[in-house]
């Protein structure tokens, strides 16, 4: 097999290989085609993902901040809750002694009018 690189000399200069030979420097020129042509497609894809990694962290972080404002809402919630659960509790106490108060003076006001009347009646007799 006869391969002449006719561009690399101006002169009718030929290199001569053995057929099995000039195979593997076919082979090795196809790799390395192939090789150049991956290159080309991993260095358009590599700023790609790259990009597209920083739009994952960027996600991702609106997302935690997120997360926290949630979480703050939460604890302000719970703690409207117990403030409130609170609130309530001491108006059921201050209810109690309320109607204890005016039983009080339900009996109070009801003794002095039995005492009035008894006062009254022991007098016109």
């Amino acid at each position: 097999m006869t391969v002449t690189l006719q561009g690399i000399s101006q002169n009718d200069t030929g290199i001569y290989l053995e057929a099995r030979t000039a195979r593997e420097v076919i082979k090795d020129l196809i790799k390395g085609d192939a090789a150049i042509a991956e290159n080309l497609v991993l260095n358009e894809k590599i700023p790609l993902l790259e990009e597209k990694v920083m739009l994952q962290g960027a996600v991702i972080q609106e997302l935690s901040e997120k997360v926290v404002l949630l979480e703050e809402k939460i604890r302000i919630k719970d703690e409207q809750l117990f403030l409130s659960s609170k609130a309530n509790d001491d108006l059921k106490t201050a209810i109690k002694k309320s109607r204890r108060k005016n039983k009080i003076m339900g009996i109070s006001v009801g003794g002095t009018i039995v005492v009035a009347v008894v006062g009254i009646l022991l007098i016109s007799k």
